[in-house]
């Protein structure tokens, strides 16, 4: 598959402290940009906003040598886990998010929020899962469509990736439900979903990790309300 991936794995040592389930990871350079001499290693702090009933954790950089980068960094961060406010009542509803690091170097941070969500009125709490993939390196949001080309060799790609369950009491592969899952997505609805991807709460989103890509995808509230795929870098060469 003819990538549009921009990250060249090159293994780094960094001296990163974790927060909640994070891990050293490889360095990813943007292949297609300059390469910058200016050394990025940072810690992970967790930060915590509470109001009513709506609870969302989301961390924050802390020990950049460039403190103008490390906040424009943390605006983008915090706006980003904010985003569920603009889909939830935060006056009403009771929403709880907390995050998790997929990936994390001098080149980017790969963030996750698993969570759940309760609408006054509602029938059931609603799962929720969205991502935020940061470029350290010139301070933007990454969506899928920068990190690999969005075409049908991506789709074939992502049906046949490896499954993560989100939830130990419900996993679709050994209820024999993942098959049927996938197969309720055409190619067109998957393209439609992948080419905008990490825009908007309920539709798809993308994480990275030391050797894979992650693609979140929504689904009935019966089979979680959303399911991911993990796709290896080998799958994408």
């Amino acid at each position: 598959m003819k990538l549009k991936w921009w990250y060249t794995i090159i293994m780094v040592s960094l001296l990163l402290t974790a927060c909640g389930s994070n891990s050293n990871q490889s360095l990813s350079v943007p292949a297609n940009s300059e390469r910058s001499d200016v050394q990025m290693e940072y810690d992970i702090a967790g930060v915590s906003y509470n109001k009513n009933n709506v609870k969302i954790k989301y961390p924050a950089i802390t020990g950049m040598k460039d403190k103008d980068r490390e906040d424009v960094l943390n605006k983008l961060i915090e706006q980003e886990a904010m985003t569920i406010l603009d889909t939830f009542d935060g006056e009403k509803d009771t929403i709880e998010m907390d995050f998790q690091i997929k990936l994390r170097d001098e080149r980017i941070l790969s963030i996750v929020y698993p969570g759940y969500a309760n609408s006054e009125g509602a029938a059931h709490p609603v799962n929720l899962f969205q991502t935020t993939n940061v470029d350290i390196e010139h301070g933007q949001k990454l969506r899928l469509q920068d990190l690999v080309k969005v075409d049908h060799q991506l789709i074939e790609a992502f049906r046949t990736g490896v499954y993560q369950t989100h939830d130990q009491q419900l996993d679709l592969a050994q209820e024999g439900l993942l098959e049927e899952t996938l197969e309720q997505f055409g190619d067109e609805e998957l393209l439609s979903y992948f080419s905008n991807a990490d825009s908007e709460i309920g539709g798809a989103f993308s994480y990275v990790t030391q050797d894979s890509i992650g693609i979140s995808l929504p689904v009935a509230h019966a089979l979680g309300d959303h399911f991911e795929m993990e796709i290896s870098r080998e799958k994408l060469d």
